[in-house]
């Protein structure tokens, strides 16, 4: 079967993009040709790698961007330009503005969705529609996958109805929130969105919304679009990781201190972390034995603009943080093996890839208490304290919360801190006691942990998350992927 995946942005440097990598892997390892259309700036290595340096890629066609912000308020439209794809050299469209990023702050120089002309959107538009539609003459795939259920998943819905090609639109939940930052923009998007054959959704929040809004005939009426037995098919799909790089190897390596993974941003909470980590280690500083070695804090990521550099700042300025910057996936998972626990304070998300890599790795994870994130993880890692969830603040908007809760979230958060601590040195004495750690009690509770932390993992590789995708489709498509049962 021929899968073509569709993203709007850079593929491997956000959780969408890790998304689209894991499953184009799985589908070539299942035996399927993949082809990928993403969105980059027009010098990003990945124009200068074989089919965009994407694994088990056979076709990579790019949209190109301008590598920096423009102070331009008008786009003249698209342009041609040539631009290394691979083995050969290919004439596709440029926009002379940066990169769109479904979140506000990306990792990387981005256009803000609502900060877009209309002429910018037309051009963006025209852009996309041509290089899907030379794709689909060129590949002839069978099957679509197209990545946030926002304006490129809404043009490819349009072509794909036009071409009777079956497609799947898969949420990631800062789509969502683009539907309430750009109001205007989702009306005229959600219609089109109407005429996928199904939605992959990462957790049941997600679907409990999305179900909200086809009750609320948000995607078109039944005579608008298709007849009500068409209705997009929603399911959870959930998300994945890459099990050959995150786990806990051979590493002897001792564990200490946090990790944050992700965008300097502080609507993933990263300014409430950096306070409460520097009240823990100021408290431990003064309390604890002088030879007692005080917590450090890693903080693996990117971002551009005022907010990161301020949150970089923040983070020079406290003793024992640590910017790692971006990290490839192995270098994260490095980072994961030798961390205690991996912090995540995020006040909006949809189903974060690092909390599954963190805990393949060994980790602990503290996160904020999302909503699908207790039903998504299981009241099992949440009763061995694997995982610990921080209940949300009060928001005053979609991912920002009320300054005035803030005082009594970081205190929960940095009591979670400590407690990770105390609990993993108490591990620490129990190993040291052969006679304690031994005991028929204490490895049948470590058996107990281990089978319920695997049975969790087993469920979020990639695989398994393309194959729930997969089965959405009624009908299935034309030719049937194999993938686990």
């Amino acid at each position: 079967m021929k899968i073509m995946h569709l993203l709007a942005q850079r593929p491997g440097l956000t959780g969408s993009g890790h998304y689209l990598r894991g499953t184009v892997m799985a589908a070539f390892l299942s035996g399927h040709e993949n082809a990928v259309i993403a969105g980059v700036p027009a010098d990003d290595p990945c124009l200068d790698l074989p089919f965009g340096g994407i694994p088990g890629c056979a076709l990579f066609r790019a949209v190109t961007f301008s590598a920096t912000a423009t102070t331009a308020t008008t786009v003249t439209g698209a342009t041609a330009t040539t631009v290394t794809t691979g083995a050969a050299r290919e004439t596709i469209p440029q926009l002379n503005f940066p990169v769109t990023g479904m979140s506000d702050v990306m990792p990387y120089v981005s256009t803000i969705w609502r900060n877009m002309s209309p002429s910018m959107l037309h051009a963006w538009e025209e852009a996309f529609k041509k290089t899907i539609a030379e794709c689909i003459n060129e590949f002839r795939p069978h099957l679509i996958i197209s990545h946030h259920l926002w304006l490129l998943t809404a043009i490819a819905a349009e072509i794909a109805l036009e071409r009777s090609i079956p497609i799947v639109g898969v949420c990631h939940g800062t789509c969502l929130r683009q539907m309430t930052l750009v109001p205007d923009l989702a009306s005229r998007i959600l219609p089109a969105l109407g005429r996928l054959n199904a939605m992959a959704l990462l957790n049941s929040h997600q679907e409990f919304q999305v179900l909200n809004m086809v009750e609320e005939g948000k995607f078109g009426s039944h005579t608008e679009k298709i007849s009500a037995d068409k209705i997009p098919i929603t399911g959870i799909a959930g998300s994945g990781f890459n099990n050959e790089i995150f786990n806990q190897a051979t590493s002897e390596a001792e564990r200490f201190g946090f990790a944050y993974a992700g965008k300097l941003s502080a609507s993933k909470g990263l300014p409430s972390l950096l306070r409460a980590f520097d009240s823990l280690r100021r408290k431990m500083g003064n309390h604890r034995n002088p030879e007692y070695r005080l917590p450090t804090l890693t903080i693996a990521g990117g971002g551009a603009g005022e907010e990161a550099a301020e949150l970089k700042k923040m983070a020079e300025s406290i003793e024992g943080v640590t910017l790692a910057g971006l990290l490839d996936q192995k270098g994260l998972a490095e980072l994961f093996r030798t961390c205690r626990a991996m912090v995540l304070p995020s006040f909006y998300e949809g189903l974060p890839l690092v909390m599954a890599e963190s805990l393949a790795c060994g980790a602990r994870v503290i996160a904020t208490d999302l909503p699908g994130l207790a039903q998504w993880v299981g009241p099992e890692l949440l009763s061995h304290e694997l995982v610990t969830l921080i209940p949300m603040p009060p928001m005053l908007t979609i991912d920002t919360p009320e300054p005035a809760f803030l005082s009594d979230f970081e205190k929960s958060l940095e009591k979670a801190m400590e407690k990770v601590l105390e609990k993993t040195d108490e591990q620490a004495n129990e190993k040291a006691d052969e006679s304690a750690y031994e005991s028929a009690y204490e490895k049948e509770r470590q058996s107990d942990i281990t089978t319920d932390l695997n049975r969790f993992l087993d469920n979020q590789t990639w695989p398994w998350v393309l194959n729930r995708i997969v089965r959405l489709f009624r009908p299935a498509p034309s030719s049937a992927l194999s993938f686990p049962q």
